[in-house]
C-alpha cells in the first residue's frame, strides 16, 4: 500500500509517507469510524472502503501492540462537480433570503443546513488559533478577505465557492458580525483581544516558572550551539544553581 498511497492518495498529511500513521486507541483527534475500523482490522488485513467526513478511504494494519497500532490508508477525496456546485448555491441563496428576512438565525441556519461539523460547535463562528472569535486579516483566506471587504457589519455575502485545506471544493456564505477600523490597541475597543492575551501570558508564565522549579531534578545539557540564545539563559542559569 506505500507506492498506491503515494500514487493515489488525497492526503496531504501522509501522502509521500506512504499513507502511515500511528495511532493509539485512548486518542480523541481520529475520525470515530475511521479509528474504529483501523482498530478492528487484524494484522496485514485491508478495510472495505469507509466513508468518513474526510472523504472514502482504505485502511490496512500494519502492526500492533497493545493499544498502538501502526496504519496505511489511502484517502480519496470526491470532486464536486459543476450541477453540484449549482444546486449548492441556488440551495445557499433560499437560505441567505430566510436570513435577511429574519425567519431563520445564522446559528440555527449552520445546525440544520451546514455540512461542517466543526462549525456547528461555534455556531459557525470563526475562530483563530486561540480559540477568539477576533480574527485579524492575515487570519482569514484571501478569498474571505475579498468577500468581507464589501459587506456592512450585519451583512451576509452572495453564495461563493471556495476550496479548502484539504482540497475539497465547497460553497457557502458569510456574515460579517464586526469590524474595527485600524488604530491602536486600547481597552475600550479591544477589552476581549486584551484580556485573552493577559490570560495567555499569565498561563505562560506560570508554567515557565513550573519548568524552572524541575529543571533541579533532571539532567539537561544545554548545546554549545544554542548557549548564546537569551531565551535559554534562565535554564543556564537553573542549571549552575541546581549543580552547585
Amino acid at each position: 500500500m506505500d507506492l498506491l498511497a503515494k500514487l493515489y492518495s488525497d492526503d496531504p498529511g501522509s501522502k509521500d509517507n506512504g499513507g502511515k500513521y500511528e495511532m493509539n486507541r485512548s486518542e480523541k483527534s481520529w475520525d470515530p469510524a475511521f479509528m474504529s475500523t483501523a482498530f478492528r482490522l487484524k494484522e496485514g488485513q485491508v478495510s472495505p472502503i469507509i466513508k468518513t467526513k474526510f472523504g472514502y478511504h482504505i485502511i490496512q494494519l500494519e502492526s500492533r501492540n497493545g493499544d498502538d497500532i501502526v496504519i496505511r490508508h489511502i484517502l480519496r477525496i470526491p470532486q464536486i462537480i459543476e450541477p453540484e456546485i449549482k444546486e449548492a448555491t441556488l440551495k445557499l441563496d433560499t437560505i441567505r433570503r430566510a436570513l435577511i428576512d429574519g425567519y431563520i438565525g445564522f446559528g440555527e441556519a449552520v445546525g440544520r443546513f451546514s455540512d461542517d461539523e466543526q462549525a456547528k460547535f461555534t455556531a459557525g463562528m470563526k475562530l483563530n488559533k486561540e480559540g477568539s472569535s477576533y480574527l485579524t486579516i492575515d487570519q482569514l483566506d484571501k478569498d474571505n478577505v475579498l468577500l468581507l471587504k464589501s459587506l456592512k457589519v450585519g451583512e451576509y455575502s452572495q453564495p461563493s465557492v471556495f476550496t479548502d485545506d484539504k482540497g475539497k471544493k465547497g460553497v457557502h456564505i458569510i456574515q460579517l458580525v464586526s469590524r474595527s477600523e485600524p488604530h491602536i490597541e486600547n481597552l475600550r475597543d479591544d477589552y476581549n483581544l486584551v484580556a485573552q492575551k493577559a490570560t495567555d501570558e499569565k498561563k505562560s508564565g506560570v508554567m515557565e516558572k513550573w519548568f524552572l522549579t524541575k529543571i533541579p531534578t533532571y539532567f539537561i545539557m544545554i548545546d554549545g550551539e544554542f548557549k548564546k540564545c537569551g531565551n535559554l539563559s534562565k535554564w543556564e542559569s537553573a542549571i549552575s544553581t541546581a549543580s552547585n
